[in-house]
């Protein structure tokens, strides 16, 4: 049986060979390395980083003891399905290389959209999710 979040079979893939699945509600992919992760991302304690810019997914490599998911250069933020970041706030967003404000506005916009709580980000910026306390 397929429920909401059960990927399409014959649906997976990002061009990079990362077998991504598509949501059947959202048409949209998991981000990079969420897949690798789906275990830990499942249980609310692990702490889930979000590395962004032109040297992202080298970061993402170089750290294989921590849950890195990558916000590739090439895609738009908003495209893809942060929905697996649920549930582990604050998440921790990493610039890493040359990327722009704009870039990481919409990331985090991606991030609140689908259910983040809190992101936190490495030059100690905040955001909240509308009606979130400060704790």
């Amino acid at each position: 049986m397929q429920t909401q979040n059960t990927p399409r079979r014959g649906k997976t893939g990002n061009g990079a060979g990362l077998g991504a699945p598509v949501y059947r509600n959202t048409g949209r992919r998991w981000p990079p390395y969420a897949r690798q992760h789906a275990d830990a991302l499942r249980r609310p304690v692990c702490t889930v980083w979000v590395a962004v810019g032109a040297d992202a997914w080298r970061w993402a490599r170089s750290r294989p003891n921590h849950h890195v998911l990558v916000a590739p250069e090439d895609t738009d933020p908003a495209s893809l399905d942060w929905r697996c970041c649920r549930g582990h706030d604050p998440v921790l967003l990493q610039r890493v290389g040359h990327v722009d404000g704009e870039r990481v506005e919409r990331l985090v916009r991606a991030l609140l959209r689908d259910g983040v709580q809190r992101v936190l980000t490495d030059t100690g910026d905040r955001y909240l999710a509308e009606g979130v306390d400060h704790g």
